[in-house]
């Protein structure tokens, strides 16, 4: 034992030094490790945060592919009841390359003009999932009966208004005024002339400024111009029977003539449509829809006879520049879309029709019931006329959900 010269005993700290080095370097590795988990940790979040963002950004990218898919045409058929699915594309395409998102949805029918989709996004082992809700918008920014000339209602017409979408009407049509939306419009850029006893349950516009071809049939460049030229060269005339002369109809005696319709419409083109006496006309669309291309004139006699299966939706009459004039003397059977901007349209008979009318002028005779199906405003038989991401009105608009 050593003493110091007071004394005191001495205290020997050799060794003291190196634990406290070692407790030091002890502290200085618990802390690099931590610092080093953290990193880890941190690049990890960073590394999935990005993973889940690019599967993110790659189901937007899938919603916007569905969507161009959709304005293409994939959709053959629309599904009409709450519930029903389709698949779209139904046929199978390759996704875009550096993209990495679902194929194909299944689009599902939520209510009356209203649908919605899935997409899934993938990056790594990351995969986001979001839900869109859609409707599709009008090709016609209004709906009903509508001319650029005057449109005449004679003394005691009468028009409602319904939608067959409405799960009611299936397998129906409406009958009675009480099932009327109220929203039946009749609209003329120069004059409505109403007769006496006439009556609309909706809207009646005098000098309403619309667009006289909307959907583009009478100038080139028109969204459906070229569908003409198009359905002249091919189109499905050559499966039917009776009553055709190239491509015109023009019937002699009591001959039926039958117009049936396929998955995805089947197309028709003729320069004349003459339902002469007796004869029949009948449109079968329980396979599909039937679309008239008109390049030339339409009438039916007295004595013939308009017979239509299936709603107003699957039938379509488009008249070009040189259809000037539809009149149809006993149309009792008629249900469907006349879109014929250049013609004068004048529907006899004093019975009850179905579906939406578009002219250069038009006359709705002595005790008719027209009643307007507002699906027709969103059902052109896939020309492109499908999704609205602008919210144009309370019926339309689009949105989505990020749920996964």
């Amino acid at each position: 034992m050593k003493w110091n010269h007071t004394g005191k005993k001495i205290v020997d700290e050799r060794g003291m030094v190196l634990v406290v080095a070692l407790l030091v370097i002890a502290v200085l590795v618990l802390l690099g490790s931590t610092a080093i988990m953290s990193t880890n940790t941190d690049m990890r979040i960073a590394g999935n945060y990005r993973e889940s963002a690019k599967a993110f950004y790659d189901a937007e990218a899938g919603t916007q592919w569905i969507i161009a898919k959709i304005g293409g045409g994939a959709v053959a058929s629309w599904p009409a009841n709450p519930g029903d699915q389709v698949t779209v594309p139904a046929v199978s395409t390759s996704v875009p390359s550096d993209f990495s998102f679902d194929s194909s949805v299944l689009l599902k029918c939520l209510g009356i003009n209203r649908y919605m989709f899935s997409m899934t996004g993938r990056s790594g082992s990351a995969s986001r999932k979001i839900e869109i809700y859609f409707s599709r918008k009008s090709g016609i920014p209004s709906g009903g009966l509508t001319t650029a000339g005057l449109l005449d209602l004679k003394p005691n017409s009468k028009v409602y208004s319904y939608d067959s979408q409405d799960p009611m009407w299936a397998s129906a049509k409406p009958t009675n005024i009480s099932d009327s939306t109220h929203d039946a419009e009749v609209m003329s850029n120069t004059s409505v002339v109403l007769g006496s006893g006439a009556f609309v349950d909706g809207t009646v516009v005098n000098g309403a400024n619309q667009d006289p071809d909307p959907l583009g049939v009478l100038t080139p460049g028109g969204l459906l111009y070229p569908k003409f030229s198009a359905y002249a060269a091919s189109n499905d005339n050559a499966t039917q029977g009776t009553g055709f002369t190239g491509n015109a109809i023009n019937t002699s005696g009591a001959v039926t003539v039958t117009l049936t319709g396929k998955p995805g419409g089947s197309n028709f083109y003729f320069t004349q449509l003459s339902i002469n006496s007796n004869a029949v006309l009948r449109i079968d669309t329980t396979k599909g829809p039937v679309n008239i291309w008109l390049a030339g004139n339409a009438t039916t006699n007295n004595t013939a006879t308009i017979q239509y299966t299936g709603k107003a939706t699957d039938f379509s009459l488009y008249g070009n520049s040189a259809c000037t004039s539809i009149y149809l003397m006993n149309n009792g059977g008629f249900s469907g879309l006349i879109y014929a901007p250049n013609a004068a349209i004048e529907m006899k008979g004093g019975t009850t029709l179905y579906g939406l009318l578009w002219g250069k002028t038009l006359k709705i005779n002595s005790d008719s019931i027209f009643w307007v199906d507002e699906a027709i405003k969103y059902n052109f038989n896939n020309l492109g006329i499908t999704v609205d991401v602008n919210n144009h009105s309370g019926k339309q608009g689009f949105a989505w959900r990020d749920v996964m």
